[in-house]
This record gives C-alpha cells, structure tokens and sequence, in this order.
C-alpha cells in the first residue's frame, strides 16, 4: 500500500508497518542479498551516496535482527 509494507511477528504477537524505503530493502532481503547490494537498491531508488545508504542499510537490518524478524547467514 503506497510502498510500504507491513511485516507481521506472531511469535512476538506484533505488527510492523515498513515505510517505501524500508520495504524496498526487505523484499531485496528475500533474495539474501548482501550489504552492499541492499544499499546499491537504496542508492538506485533515492538520491543518497552510498556510504549514507549502507549506514541506514545496517541500522535496519540491525534493527529486525534484535525484533528477531531475519537472520544474518555467515
């Protein structure tokens, strides 16, 4: 709906509502694609460098990892 996603726990019981970006990232994760490659889709999509798009890349896959929504394979 308008770009944004939504993301739904149930082992946690809870809802998450993705904005454009941040659902462009994860359905770019579905693929396990690595960091860089999930900043070069941020980069493709708005006008920011890429080292600006790896740190909001990182933040937010940091971010589902501690609600326990993905996993980082080795």
């Amino acid at each position: 709906m308008d770009g944004r996603a939504v993301v739904v726990s149930i082992d946690r019981n809870r809802i998450y509502t993705l904005n454009a970006s941040a659902s462009q990232v994860w359905q770019a994760l579905g693929d396990s694609r690595s960091l860089d490659e999930l900043a070069t889709v941020v980069c493709a999509a708005y006008r920011i460098d890429k080292a600006t798009a790896r740190a909001d890349c990182q933040q937010f896959c940091d971010e589902l990892v501690e609600q326990g929504l993905v996993a980082c394979l080795p």
